[in-house]
């Protein structure tokens, strides 16, 4: 019996009768086809996210003095040189163009791309820094001294980084169903798609809400208010964790300008306090929900 004879036989007649149709379970269309990939997404955006906020976090905090010790002895490597020209002109771009550590900045989203080869560049400058010290100490042995140091800051950044991401976890799932509850309220409020939306995060807005808008900018409430007429802002989202300065006032109920009327929506704290709050943007004549008789609901 000749196996592969046989086989190649089968194949044959299978080729050689085209009546014979194979069973499939999964059927697929010709060109393009389009798959609904939004509950899977809707599922990952809380884990995958927070996760990638807090990789550059505590690089930049615990292991930043050893990648830049790194990145100073791969300074003219050349697996090294797209990445190092990145990050010069990262940071170059956010101290003269746009500022670093602002409300709803974007430097952090940028930075993340830093993160793979920076932890690479960690283990390297905490051994030339072994070296160094190793040199000077004759008791040191800079090998040894290397998976020492290697390993604490391995495990440190670890428990660090599987700490802060279950902790930012929570804080981006608070955030999911207070946008949860804000696009209940404006579908309760006969708000259609096309009402713009000013809040802190425009992406997780229109992902959530369905409403398209710009960011709450961290300027005087006269500019956000230029800012809001020029883009015909219908709604302004306001949260306490995450918000400009220039709107502490309207969330702590002492004024509010005569733009921003009361809350459709709020959370309050156990100090009565606004957490967080949808309020109607009134920047045409005529618009009625501004006025101080505006119906109000509180959410628990």
């Amino acid at each position: 019996m000749n196996i592969t004879q046989d086989t190649l036989q089968l194949i044959k007649g299978a080729l050689g009768n085209p009546s014979d149709v194979l069973g499939k379970t999964i059927t697929t269309s010709t060109g393009l086809v389009a798959y609904d990939l939004q509950a899977p997404a809707k599922n990952l955006y809380p884990v995958v996210t927070p996760i990638r906020n807090r990789l550059p976090r505590v690089g930049g905090i615990v292991l930043a003095p050893f990648m830049l010790v790194g990145a100073w002895v791969r300074r003219r490597s050349v697996d090294f040189g797209p990445f190092l020209t990145y990050a010069v002109v990262l940071f170059t771009f956010s101290a003269i163009v746009s500022a670093v550590h602002v409300p709803g900045g974007t430097f952090i989203h940028s930075a993340s791309a830093l993160a793979p080869h920076s932890y690479v560049l960690a283990p390297e400058g905490i051994a030339a820094a072994a070296g160094w010290v190793a040199t000077r100490r004759r008791s040191w042995d800079a090998g040894r001294a290397s998976r020492v140091f290697g390993g604490a800051a391995f495990a440190f950044a670890l428990v660090v980084g599987l700490a802060g991401t279950l902790s930012i976890h929570i804080t981006w799932d608070r955030g999911r169903q207070e946008l949860m509850d804000v696009a209940t309220a404006l579908d309760e409020a006969g708000s259609p798609p096309s009402d713009r939306v000013m809040s802190i995060d425009a992406a997780s807005t229109r992902y959530w809400t369905g409403h398209g808008g710009v960011v709450l900018v961290n300027d005087p409430l006269a500019t956000i208010e230029q800012v809001a007429r020029a883009y015909d802002i219908r709604w302004l989202i306001l949260d306490r964790s995450d918000a400009v300065p220039a709107v502490a006032p309207i969330l702590d109920g002492d004024a509010r300008p005569t733009w921003v009327g009361p809350a459709l929506i709020d959370s309050r704290g156990i100090d009565a306090r606004v957490q967080w709050g949808l309020y109607p943007v009134c920047t045409s004549a005529g618009d009625s929900r501004c006025s101080a008789a505006t119906a109000e609901r509180s959410s628990p």
